[in-house]
């Protein structure tokens, strides 16, 4: 982008509604679920069908007058449909209404279905290189419309960035890493597994498969839809960009050369370069920078359908 229309965009950005969207344009092989963490009510008085799960969750349920209070709504199986989004923007008024809160205690997990990532096993390296590269724009962005992250991020979603960094400048980089079995050992080794802000534990290859999936668990928790549609849109189309034709290693293998790694402040320009790597189109690039960079205005009440 030139000046003018980098210019354009970030006024469109900071003056557009956050907008709730009937589509979000994933591919229709793409799967994704989501867990709502939430306190303030308790677990017995969800009463909600449409096959989601409400149950106790270790970080955020309390016992409270022998009552279980507070919890996780974790959604079954999910694509990119209109009911679909009926079904994600249902759940969180319903939550809402009966008082549950999004605290500085949850979080706001997605799991997204590992075919996403092709049946190639090159492109967990080139997914991998592109979250060492942005994981600090990552992170913000996963705060929603806070500025900060959770008090538990480092416990319950750590960083990976300088790990990635050690392991890609070593001797032998990503080169012995060739099949799915070398890559579920590097998981493990390097713990990009449970409590990691990207979660591979769950990861079996490329095969469509119930429980086969990446977890993100940076984001902070919301009982927001807008704020998880744009979860959602972000986080598959980040991954799906790994895999697709689109993506440039060598770009890619320059900006981390040129990298500067005791700075994790997120400039502009960084937040417009992920923007325009992983989206197609502007009204993905609108949504994803007015998230990232925060360009909210607090007095507005924002839209939930368009």
């Amino acid at each position: 982008m030139n000046k003018v229309e980098t210019k354009d965009l970030l006024a469109d950005a900071s003056n557009s509604e956050f907008i709730f969207r009937d589509k979000i344009n994933i591919d229709t092989k793409e799967t994704f679920g989501l867990e709502i963490e939430f306190e303030d009510v308790k677990l017995n008085d969800i009463k909600y069908g449409r096959h989601w799960d409400i149950k106790k969750d270790d970080t955020v349920t309390n016992y409270i007058g022998g009552y279980e209070v507070g919890g996780e709504a974790a959604s079954p199986i999910l694509k990119d449909t209109i009911e679909c989004w009926k079904d994600v923007n249902h759940m969180c008024s319903y939550l809402i209404k009966k008082g549950a809160n999004a605290t500085e205690k949850t979080g706001a997990h997605i799991h997204i279905g590992s075919q996403i990532l092709g049946d190639d096993p090159n492109n967990i390296r080139k997914f991998l290189k592109e979250w060492e590269l942005f994981e600090d724009a990552i992170y913000q962005f996963s705060y929603g419309k806070d500025n900060l992250a959770r008090k538990q991020i480092n416990s319950q979603a750590y960083h990976v960035s300088k790990t990635l960094y050690k392991i890609r400048n070593s001797k032998s980089g990503y080169n012995s890493y060739k099949t799915y079995y070398d890559w579920l050992n590097f998981f493990k080794k390097y713990k990009l597994i449970k409590f990691s802000g990207v979660n591979f534990s769950n990861y079996k290859g490329s095969d469509e498969d119930i429980g086969n999936t990446v977890e993100i668990r940076c984001p902070n928790g919301t009982v927001d839809a807008v704020i998880w549609q744009n979860n959602i849109n972000f986080f598959t189309k980040f991954l799906s960009y790994a895999s697709s034709n689109r993506y440039d290693e060598e770009y890619i293998d320059y900006l981390l050369k040129n990298k500067n790694l005791d700075n994790s402040y997120v400039s502009i320009e960084t937040a417009l370069n992920l923007a325009d790597m992983v989206f197609e189109n502007r009204i993905d690039k609108i949504m994803f920078l007015k998230q990232c960079l925060k360009l909210f205005d607090n007095n507005k009440e924002y839209v939930k359908k368009k």
